[in-house]
């Protein structure tokens, strides 16, 4: 339960690459 673990390099990354797969889902369903 450490606020550190979570802003870790390793945990920064995996947040962009779901962003980068929500706006893909979302223009599939626009297509």
């Amino acid at each position: 339960m450490k606020p550190a673990a979570d802003r870790r390099p390793e945990v920064t990354p995996p947040e962009p690459v779901i962003r980068d797969k929500i706006p893909d889902a979302g223009s599939r369903i626009m297509k």
